[in-house]
């Protein structure tokens, strides 16, 4: 059950307090008036790999951050030369972990023989590698609790919002109420898709995208090449 779910059922309510006793009792109702699906834990195949990636992306994130450091220090009004070597060092240590975080991802993939031909079904969509497709399998869990590609779409937060009443027009955006590791490791591989796909830019521009400029509905189609690979990775991972 996720929380923001429950919280919105208890408010729908009209309960505006909130402690353990009304938790407990809107919570029961809750789960004798609708048919919730039985959660189930996250196995230890996902579990590890989810482990491995978030390293992956900590290590790539400190790399970036180490190379800005070591370019204001080089183009400061002073160097120290004993800081740039320390950086320099640092970087070069960060590119071997990173290093070594990849190949454990690979191998844990590789030598898996339920999931190994599975990643490979994944990774025949353009733009998707093996980290890619890591990355969003095992924040999804495999996709073991999506029964559609919308819910995934939701999960990532590229559902689209609107704010549209009467004559007010206000602005149509993606949610980003989601799981941003998976829209940051899609970013690439979505204007990939978009370049390989120039067709989805003709068909996939909605009636409120219509007075948009260029730029904009092609970022709107580039989110909805994203979840067209949701989808994708949803029916080529079914697990």
């Amino acid at each position: 059950m996720l929380p923001n779910k429950a919280k919105k059922y208890l408010q729908a309510l009209g309960l505006k307090s909130k402690n353990d006793k009304i938790d407990a009792k809107g919570l029961a109702q809750m789960g004798a008036e609708q048919n919730l699906k039985e959660w189930k834990p996250l196995g230890n195949f996902f579990y590890d790999l989810r482990i491995l990636t978030r390293q992956h992306e900590v290590l790539q994130k400190n790399i970036t951050s180490e190379k800005n450091r070591l370019h204001a220090a080089e183009t400061a009004a002073r160097q120290v030369k004993i800081e740039l070597t320390q950086i320099k060092q640092l970087i070069t240590f960060l590119k071997k972990q990173l290093a070594i975080i990849e190949v454990e991802i690979h191998k844990m993939i590789e030598t898996n023989p339920t999931y190994k031909d599975k990643f490979a079904r994944v990774c025949k969509l353009h733009g998707i590698a093996t980290l890619s497709a890591a990355t969003i399998i095992a924040e999804t869990g495999g996709f073991e609790l999506f029964e559609n590609y919308k819910q995934v779409v939701s999960y990532a937060g590229y559902d689209v919002v609107e704010n549209q009443s009467g004559k007010h027009q206000g602005k149509t955006k993606i949610s980003k109420k989601g799981n941003s590791k998976i829209r940051r490791i899609l970013h690439m591989p979505a204007l990939v898709a978009r370049g390989k796909e120039e067709q989805c830019l003709k068909n996939c521009t909605p009636g409120y995208l219509k007075n948009w400029n260029k730029n904009e509905r092609n970022r709107r189609c580039t989110e909805k090449t994203i979840a067209y690979d949701l989808l994708y990775l949803e029916k080529g991972f079914d697990i």
